[in-house]
């Protein structure tokens, strides 16, 4: 993001009014109704809005991309009608995730203030609330349906037959190692019982449920088991402190064969934390999010496994925004 000018800030600052545009769009199920042209009145008595602020914000839509006009009726443009509307390609769920944490963002300067706040948001998101547990799960599925692909396909599991998935959610990279990796005889993914519901129907969808075990349980109070030949940890650390991380990586030691491997995927931030500016933002998103979660550097990672005894450690680029340290238990 290149800020050079007073209108490059003004720009900036003014982000959050296309954002929202489009996620409230989003919440309501607007797209879902404008497969066809449709009359504005009438819709809006469809989804019990006003008919005069619909119209206003349809036009808006318009003028993003999302919404083609035609004489007064309006129906979706190519890129919503893709990924917006319910099928096999919707991707809705990240977005009304998004629009869940909105409230989160918007108390920024109470967090800088108080030091830290716990979002009545994460608790939802942990489970307190089985719709926003299941519109999060299924967001982590609309973001990852070809990433795990494309990161799985860079990893090298020669020798391995057994793998946890530690908080796999929906049960994405489950999916993609099965599909790679043909000597796996054993695959669990192990995550909250909630999860593990979503889990379950997506599973199930890609034919893959009697291949995989689900484990119920928490990574904080709860053991992994043993006998593994590797434990993937993806998008986990980042909503823990570095003590509650510390006592996942050592749960993983233990859980593992000699010779396992410990893979860790994230957004990684750099020696400075400043860079790249994705993986900054999300450590703020962390920040109003969770009680003590941040974005760390592979360095940090990297250190903590030395430290428990973890060999050979070492970090990979596998996307344009995420890393893998990755580690082996001694024999």
């Amino acid at each position: 993001m290149k800020l050079d000018s007073f209108e490059s800030l003004l720009r900036m600052a003014g982000g959050f009014q296309p954002a929202k545009a489009f996620l409230a769009a989003n919440e309501i199920d607007l797209f879902t109704h404008l497969c066809e042209e449709r009359d504005p009145v009438q819709l809006a008595l469809e989804l019990g809005v006003q008919a005069r602020a619909l119209e206003i914000l349809l036009d808006a839509l318009v003028a993003l991309g999302l919404v083609e006009k035609k004489q007064g009726r309006y129906r979706n443009g190519e890129l919503a009608q893709t990924w917006l509307v319910p099928g096999p390609r919707y991707r809705g769920h990240i977005f009304k995730h998004l629009n869940h944490c909105w409230q989160a963002w918007s108390d920024l300067e109470k967090i800088l203030r108080e030091g830290h706040l716990v979002s009545p948001m994460e608790k939802e998101i942990l489970g307190d609330s089985e719709r926003w547990n299941h519109i999060f799960i299924n967001g982590m599925d609309d973001v990852t349906r070809e990433l795990a692909p494309q990161v799985v396909a860079q990893l090298d599991l020669r020798g391995v037959e057994t793998l946890m998935d530690l908080g796999g959610g929906p049960g994405t990279y489950v999916a993609a190692f099965l599909e790679r990796f043909p000597q796996l005889r054993e695959v669990r993914l192990f995550d909250l019982p909630e999860t593990l519901e979503v889990a379950r129907e997506k599973l199930a969808a890609r034919g893959l449920l009697e291949q995989v075990e689900l484990i119920p349980g928490d990574f904080i109070r709860d053991d992994l088991g043993h006998g593994l030949d590797a434990v993937w940890i993806s998008q986990v650390l980042h909503s823990q402190s570095e003590v509650a991380c510390r006592l996942v990586l050592e749960k993983a030691w233990r859980a593992l064969n000699p010779g396992g491997l410990v893979l860790i995927h994230e957004f990684f931030l750099d020696a400075e934390r400043t860079a790249p500016l994705r993986a900054a933002m999300f450590s703020v998103h962390m920040l109003v999010m969770t009680d003590a979660g941040r974005g760390y550097t592979h360095a940090e990672v990297a250190a903590w496994l030395g430290q428990i005894g973890f060999e050979g450690v070492q970090w990979m680029q596998v996307s344009e925004d995420t890393g893998v340290v990755m580690g082996r238990k001694p024999r």
